[in-house]
């Protein structure tokens, strides 16, 4: 699979998006269109990975990636949705069109790449499983979940923005409505699914990474060799295993973070009781634990030798759990404890922290659903920046 075939895949994707939602009811074109597109662009990538583990040479997919990304954004400007739409809304949408182009691109090309992760995680596991077609298409179904999901958000979001800048904000700049709502869109989704979908993007192929480290040694089966083998064949290596690293780096990150907060809150409720109190419980807080879950990500992108947005997720995730969950049980405790220093009973306190644990637990989901997706985004800046990558990828 080249350049060509992904770029063909992405432009038929993006041209009949308007088509697909006349035909289908409602987002049901969505995932018509994630099933095709992962299992179409899976598959070339499977066999990719098949040819690179028979062959000991590492997969390159940047160019497919690039085809894909280039793809979908070229079909988006071209579909005939545009048209219809500057007729309805009179006026030209070219500012919501640019920064959509850019997303699309971007969500095509990490496709491409996470889906090069996922087959070569799961690769040695397909070779030693009795039906390895199970563990292709199991693949191939996680891909289109998150495939449609990532449609379903983006695909209508530069119509949505065109729509909400003529009709409600006609005196702002139609880019800067297009952000707006873009993060609007994508805080006020379930902070359940928010978590549940990053979490699946990190996790599943370190899952397969687990799963090949622990399978016994044996013969590539026939399907999976060339006949007979070249001399000093040997298949590819497996990514390393790296998960004791992610996770104590975030739980020791957490750790400082909470002795830090409860030194902040002790400090706080002594000297100023009211108002240190009253801003870092309800505006310190969150930023308090977007910070530990962002510097985590760094800290394990940057240490990690592959996979290293994936680790970076799954530290960030490991931390940010503590953190936000400690840190409730830290703020009561230094409560207590200043309660007491001025003379009074602890009692009322532990109340109030029982009473409204409820109201803390949805807000412990929503600053944890918002620590992840910052912490995804900076594993991928530092993923980028990290001036190692240039030595650990291959030259093509």
């Amino acid at each position: 699979m080249g350049f060509g075939e992904s770029l063909t895949m992405g432009l038929a994707i993006s041209l009949v998006q308007d088509i697909g939602e006349t035909v289908f009811e409602g987002k049901t074109a969505f995932w018509v269109f994630a099933v095709l597109l992962a299992t179409g662009v899976g598959l070339g990538i499977w066999r990719m990975e098949i040819a690179a583990y028979v062959l000991g040479d590492p997969m390159r997919v940047n160019r497919v990636g690039l085809g894909l990304g280039l793809g979908l954004a070229v079909g988006g400007t071209v579909s005939p949705a545009w048209p219809a739409s500057e007729d309805l809304l009179g006026r030209s949408s070219i500012g919501a069109i640019l920064p959509w182009c850019v997303l699309l691109f971007l969500g095509g090309w990490l496709f491409v790449r996470w889906m090069a992760v996922v087959a070569r995680a799961w690769m040695p596991v397909a070779a030693a499983a009795r039906r390895p077609a199970l563990v292709v298409v199991t693949t191939l179904a996680v891909a289109a979940v998150l495939l449609g999901i990532w449609f379903v958000y983006a695909l209508p979001l530069a119509l949505i923005a065109g729509q909400a800048q003529a009709l409600l904000f006609p005196g702002l700049p139609q880019t800067s409505v297009f952000f707006v709502e873009a993060v609007v869109v994508l805080i006020t989704a379930p902070e359940a699914l928010r978590i549940l979908t990053l979490l699946t993007i990190a996790v599943y192929p370190l899952v397969g990474t687990v799963l090949a480290r622990r399978l016994p040694s044996r013969p590539a089966p026939s399907w999976l060799t060339l006949d007979p083998l070249p001399p000093g064949w040997r298949s590819a290596s497996p990514l390393p295993g790296e998960g004791g690293t992610a996770i104590r780096s975030g739980l020791v990150v957490a750790c400082f973070a909470l002795l830090l907060a409860f030194a902040g809150f002790l400090v706080g409720l002594l000297t100023a009781r009211d108002v240190v109190a009253s801003f870092m419980r309800f505006y310190g807080m969150e930023a308090f634990d977007w910070a530990t879950m962002a510097l985590t990500s760094v800290i394990v992108t940057a240490r990690a030798r592959d996979s290293s947005v994936l680790w970076g997720i799954v530290g960030a995730s490991v931390a940010g759990l503590v953190v936000v969950i400690g840190e409730s049980v830290v703020f009561h405790t230094a409560a207590g404890i200043a309660t007491v220093a001025y003379g009074r009973s602890a009692m009322p306190v532990l109340s109030s922290a029982v009473r409204d644990s409820p109201m803390y637990l949805s807000w412990m989901l929503s600053v944890f659903a918002e620590g992840i997706e910052l912490a995804s985004l900076v594993a991928l800046v530092t993923a980028a920046v990290d001036p190692r990558r240039l030595r650990r990828t291959p030259a093509p």
